[in-house]
């Protein structure tokens, strides 16, 4: 039994010893080895210094023997290029293309200004027609038109004036200040003291006063003289006194031109505001001509191939520098808003001159067409004018003139078309009375008929 104790007392001394140290030493060992910290080796300097100096020397060779590498071949890479280049041609349509240097597309300014002076009208539009007839244009002959233009448009536009209509207000505190809207027209006649200048006024007509921007940038008050009350359109007068000599010396009186029909498909040029800024400048060409329906007008509507803004408004110019139409975006069709189009001058010159000279436009008040040759003959209608409508109140109305009549006189001043009826209207006064003659239609003929009219 004592056996048995001793060996029951000395087995885990035994097993402790397998273990060569006891549990709870081994346990600290452990556990002051996890809290053992491990220091790095210090950093050899002088080795990392002489690893840097060695790469960026490496660097340097590579790169000194890279360059002269590179210019030894470069003379032998250009010749290789040069020599394939001058062998290959680009040619468009069989003809080969060759670079145009700058200062052959642009013209030195002295250069410019130097062709100007020692070029006149004639010859400036001479030479664009003749450019114009040829089928394939270059760059530089695009550019001699270019200029040319540009020489006929500042020639025309020191007739070309800004007409402003200022209006007063006041904001919500009580402060009065202006309000300006600008409209386009240009110096119809000339005197000795005064500047008359045509303009659409209708534009204007609320303003509190007026004040016209010259050419040269100087402005001035004007005050309105008439207005034709069927276009709108009025003369306005600027002292001669209130401008400068510079100013009087530059500005010029407009030259009317013609605007027949040989003028479709001829270029103009649109002065004025033709983009709604003062002072646009747009080229183009007459495309068409259609009649306006106007009273007592056979106006004639120029339109162009040109865009333009809503409210544009000045002149069309031809290329000898003369107005030929006058900027109404007013009259244009609702199915061509942005197209630039002009009242023919040819059939405002009436209108122009009487304006003038001071007089008056007499009123019949029809809205009439000229009747074609072709549809007489068909038809077996007779010359004149047809009525299409009467206004309220006018004194056709009065006179008893229905829609479908014919007018072919008033007085002894026969006439065929609306344009001749105008002008036998302009001859007249208001307050004339003038015998109007005009054929209506009685079953299948026409009967000729007069009445007396007092015109307004």
């Amino acid at each position: 039994m004592d056996d048995n104790k001793k060996r029951a007392g000395t087995g885990p001394v035994q097993e402790n010893r397998k273990g060569n140290l006891p549990e709870n030493e081994t346990s600290t060992q452990i556990s002051d080895f996890m809290y053992e910290q491990i220091k790095q080796r210090p950093a050899d300097r002088q080795k990392l210094v002489r690893t840097i100096l060695l790469t960026a020397g490496l660097a340097a060779v590579f790169g000194l023997i890279a360059c002269i590498c590179f210019v030894l071949a470069e003379p032998l890479i250009n010749s290789a290029l040069v020599s394939q280049e001058s062998s290959e041609a680009i040619s468009f349509g069989g003809e080969v293309t060759e670079e145009i240097p700058p200062e052959d597309l642009i013209a030195d300014d002295s250069e410019i200004a130097a062709m100007a002076a020692s070029r006149t009208q004639e010859e400036i539009r001479a030479a664009v027609e003749e450019v114009l007839k040829q089928e394939n244009l270059t760059a530089g002959q695009y550019g001699q038109i270019y200029e040319a233009l540009d020489q006929i448009a500042k020639g025309a536009s020191r007739s070309v004036v800004e007409v402003s209509g200022i209006t007063s207000d006041q904001n919500w505190w009580g402060d009065t200040y202006e309000n300006s809207r600008g409209t386009a027209g240009f110096i119809a006649a000339q005197s000795d003291s005064q500047i008359l200048v045509l303009a659409q006024v209708r534009k204007i007509s609320d303003a509190s006063s007026i004040r016209i921007t010259f050419c040269s940038g100087e402005s001035a008050d004007a005050q309105l003289l008439r207005t034709d009350s069927v276009t709108g359109y009025g003369i306005l007068s600027v002292s001669k006194s209130d401008l400068k000599e510079d100013t009087r010396e530059t500005i010029q009186t407009a030259s009317l031109g013609v605007s027949g029909e040989k003028l479709t498909g001829h270029p103009v040029i649109a002065l004025g505001r033709p983009s709604g800024v003062a002072g646009s400048v747009i080229y183009g060409i007459v495309s068409g001509r259609e009649p306006l329906d106007i009273t007592d007008s056979g106006y004639v509507n120029l339109v162009t191939d040109m865009y333009g803004s809503s409210e544009a408004s000045g002149v069309l110019v031809d290329l000898n520098g003369k107005v030929v139409g006058i900027i109404d975006s007013d009259y244009n069709r609702a199915d061509m808003p942005g197209i630039l189009c002009g009242i023919g001058i040819s059939e405002l010159r009436s209108m122009i001159t009487a304006l003038v000279g001071g007089e008056t436009r007499a009123l019949l008040g029809i809205h009439g067409q000229d009747i074609p040759e072709e549809i007489q003959k068909r038809e077996n209608l007779p010359a004149g004018v047809y009525v299409s409508q009467v206004e309220m109140d006018s004194p056709a109305m009065t006179a008893g003139i229905v829609p479908g009549d014919i007018l072919y006189a008033v007085g002894e001043n026969a006439f065929t078309g609306i344009s001749a009826l105008t002008e036998a209207l302009f001859e007249a006064s208001p307050g004339d009375t003038v015998l109007l003659k005009y054929y209506r239609a009685i079953g299948d003929s026409f009967e000729e008929m007069s009445v007396q009219v007092t015109l307004e």
